[in-house]
């Protein structure tokens, strides 16, 4: 089914894995007739290829998400779902804020200037005079910190069994 479509842009594998079953419950309990559709990629930490600076800045950020969202429909995949970026009826951002709020490093500069800019973003217009609804969910610690109470770095493998744990749960 494609119907009205529900963008979830998260930062990894592990957002979906954890969140999205939950999500996609909810729609069906609701007996709303949505597709959801998962994109993920931490585009606020992204260097430009073979320059030191970032690829996506408060300067550019809407037009960076849209260029994002675009490609990522435009994929083989999507393609052969049928799905059309006129079938987006809503985009949530899920991310977390890597304490980008209390650190000076430059990363975590952009991130905070980048997320305060995407904080009054009320839509985004993939196509023109058609503005979606644009919300932003912040999450003040990593998904798996909150999930675990467990303030360390996870590695990658702990972090997918985190999520999947957590999202068979639900």
């Amino acid at each position: 089914m494609v119907g009205n479509v529900v963008l979830f842009i998260v930062e990894g594998p592990t957002d979906k894995d954890a969140l999205i079953p939950y999500i996609e419950q909810e729609f069906i309990d609701m007996k709303l007739k949505t597709t959801v559709q998962i994109m993920h990629g931490d585009v606020l930490t992204e260097y430009e290829n073979g320059k030191r600076q970032y690829k996506v800045r408060p300067d550019n950020l809407r037009q960076e998400l849209v260029k994002s969202i675009s490609k990522y429909f435009s994929e083989p995949s999507k393609k052969a779902e049928q799905i059309k970026l006129k079938d987006i009826k809503n985009i949530y951002y899920i991310t977390d804020t890597d304490y980008c709020f209390n650190k000076t490093f430059p990363h975590s500069l952009n991130k905070k200037q980048c997320l305060k800019t995407m904080f009054y973003f009320e839509n985004i217009e993939l196509i023109k005079n058609n503005p979606i609804p644009f919300k932003i969910i912040f999450f003040a610690k990593h998904l798996e910190h909150i999930i675990v109470d467990e303030e360390r770095d996870h590695t990658d493998e702990e972090k997918i069994k985190i999520a999947m744990e957590f999202g068979e749960k639900l």
